[in-house]
């Protein structure tokens, strides 16, 4: 529990220095814990934390103890302090998040949350399957072909007594987003489907596009692998005669006799479904009609969902990299709870606040360097392994990662 009088025992402590400012701060760990900022000449950094049960102060001053090094602005000193304070909490965070996560595995206490993520071009319906599957309006549906959705948002739902976690993405090749959000979103998507997942649903409105082919097929052999076929499901939106199978089956003959690609990825995919999920924004009299076919269609994904077993989908890779950014996203995190939580009457609340917002910035470009390199690595690997891509994978970075560039914003932004 924290000592109310911590900053008079920290400032006794340090009785012989000119103290510029005390910063105080508990982690999962320990509570008593304090940044010190001090000055003579140069500004002095140091972690004093207190332990109640002797009452001594143990501190160690950054960036090392020869008393000639320093900072010459306080902006400098707060930047080695907050990174100073932020390795302290992040270290603490992870430890006990491993410790947590060892015991829910020794106790078998697993959430059990199926995981299902929709992808699909930008205005195929993704966020209203998303509305119509967790019987809520909480997605942002949009009756235009301009995205709604920017950022991943995902709602809990319990369906028949089993809990699922649907993310709904922004769509694929949404123009709209700048391209270094790109690895930073494909960061936070995995991180989202870190447990595994339980289902992908690649979503469609119509006659499915080279873009929407060539996003599956990146799918399978680069973001995730070819064994992710085997939890994907193609939905047909925007279907009126859902529910009849003569117009279903003369629908799909229709896409198979295309071209080889769909027959491909309607061959590799678990399975396809039709529905169709009018808006609701519409005029008050067919609200309720409206309202039945979204029910209808949620019955049908409902039973879809019931066939699909208990297995998830892992791919090593994919996981790999979720474990190599978990440090710079907790990080991520904490600065922007402490961004968030800043004293509105600490005299050098703007200056903090600027230094929050950099650091954040410096996770998020870090974390979206680890991602645009392990895609990357992966898309060469695959590309000579079988050379199965008609250009190689560096043409596509500098054709503005392209393809790439759509599959990764479609998945993770």
């Amino acid at each position: 529990m924290p000592i109310d009088n911590l900053e008079q025992i920290i400032r006794e402590h340090f009785n012989t220095i000119r103290i510029e400012k005390v910063i105080i701060f508990s982690t999962p760990k320990e509570d008593n814990c304090a940044i010190v900022i001090s000055r003579v000449t140069v500004y002095a950094v140091r972690l004093a934390i207190y332990d109640p049960k002797v009452g001594e102060v143990k501190d160690k001053r950054y960036p090392d103890s020869n008393p000639v090094n320093g900072y010459t602005t306080l902006k400098k000193a707060l930047r080695q302090a907050i990174d100073v304070r932020l390795e302290k909490e992040v270290n603490d965070t992870l430890e006990v998040n491993s410790l947590t996560s060892q015991k829910n595995l020794d106790n078998n206490d697993s959430d059990n949350v199926r995981t299902i993520l929709l992808i699909g071009h930008t205005g195929s319906g993704k966020s209203a399957l998303a509305n119509v599957i967790t019987d809520t309006t909480k997605f942002k549906e949009s009756e235009f072909t301009v995205a709604e959705t920017r950022n991943i948002q995902s709602e809990k739902v319990v369906i028949n007594g089993i809990r699922y976690n649907i993310i709904d993405t922004p769509g694929i090749a949404d123009t709209k987003l700048p391209s270094n959000e790109v690895h930073k979103k494909i960061v936070e998507g995995a991180c989202q489907a870190k447990d595994g997942l339980y289902q992908i649903l690649f979503v469609t409105n119509g006659k499915l596009t080279q873009v929407e082919i060539e996003a599956y097929n990146l799918l399978r052999t680069i973001i995730f692998d070819e064994g992710v076929s085997q939890y994907t499901t193609l939905v047909r939106t925007n279907f009126p005669s859902f529910q009849d199978k003569a117009v279903l089956y003369d629908d799909l003959k229709k896409m198979i006799k295309e071209n080889n690609d769909i027959v491909e990825l309607i061959r590799s995919c678990r399975d396809i479904i039709y529905v169709n999920n009018p808006s609701l924004n519409c005029v008050e009299n067919n609200i309720e009609m409206f309202k039945n076919i979204r029910n209808a269609s949620r019955k049908i994904l409902i039973d879809a969902l019931s066939t699909c077993g208990e297995n998830t989908y892992e791919a090593k890779g994919f996981y790999s990299l979720s474990h190599r950014i978990k440090e710079p996203m907790a990080k991520k995190e904490i600065l922007q709870q402490n961004l968030e939580s800043i004293d509105e009457n600490d005299p050098q609340r703007e200056l903090l606040a600027t230094i929050y917002r950099e650091k954040i910035e410096e996770m998020d470009t870090y974390a979206s360097e680890l991602a645009r390199y392990d895609i990357m690595e992966r898309s060469q690997s695959e590309y000579r392994r079988e050379n199965s891509l008609q250009r190689a994978p560096t043409d596509l970075a500098n054709n503005g990662n392209a393809i790439i560039t759509a599959v990764i914003q479609g998945l993770f932004s």
